[in-house]
């Protein structure tokens, strides 16, 4: 129903999202208004799961808002529409148990496909919503192969816009298959103060 009175009312190329799409929109329902206001839209892809790249990457949007909702440790369910080239993604469920890991790493510990790695780098806390995990003092510092790799646009993003985060950004001359890298989060609030993890970006065929 999202993606049915977006495609409607705005048909490809004339792309147009809205999260509170108005009533006179055509094929506008409740439940479009529902799908609308509970998730992530994106416009122009012709699969949902081509929309899941664009989420993750979120070029445009500083707050990452729609990769932190995908990457949210409460999500037990979700569901997608597609309608031409809009789709729809739930993504504000938090039927799932609270989690016991610490956080959620992108690039995440262990082996990770470096075409997979897509954008900004980040970490995403599992604590409750509304408990803050970073602040003005954290920082980070990330090693390829035990060398430093430099480190940009360092900050905690806006809250409120799913769990809390806080990324950065690596050249992408310095972000090579094959390297291990290590990367530190410091200043932490509460303990602990500081986490660390390790991934090696693989190429895949």
């Amino acid at each position: 129903a999202c993606a049915t009175t977006h495609a409607a009312n705005s048909p490809y190329p004339n792309l147009r999202l809205s999260h509170q799409p108005p009533n006179s929109w055509p094929c506008w329902s409740q439940d479009a208004l529902t799908g609308a206001s509970k998730g992530n839209l994106s416009g122009g892809r012709a699969h949902p799961s081509q929309s899941i790249d664009g989420y993750i990457r979120d070029s445009g949007t500083p707050s990452l808002g729609h990769r932190r909702w995908i990457f949210n440790h409460r999500m037990g369910k979700t569901g997608f529409g597609q309608r031409g080239r809009y789709s729809c993604m739930y993504a504000f469920d938090r039927s799932a148990p609270a989690s016991t890991m610490e956080f959620v790493g992108y690039p995440a510990p262990g082996f990770f496909p470096k075409d997979a790695l897509l954008g900004e780098w980040s970490i995403t806390s599992t604590r409750p919503f509304g408990q803050a995990m970073f602040g003005a003092n954290t920082s980070v510092t990330v090693t390829r192969n035990g060398q430093s790799v430099s480190v940009t646009n360092a900050s905690r993003r806006t809250p409120n816009y799913g769990p809390d985060t806080f990324a950065w950004r690596i050249d992408p001359a310095d972000i090579q298959a094959g390297a291990s890298y290590t990367i530190t989060v410091s200043g932490i609030s509460g303990s602990p103060s500081q986490l660390s993890w390790t991934t090696t970006l693989s190429a895949c065929p």
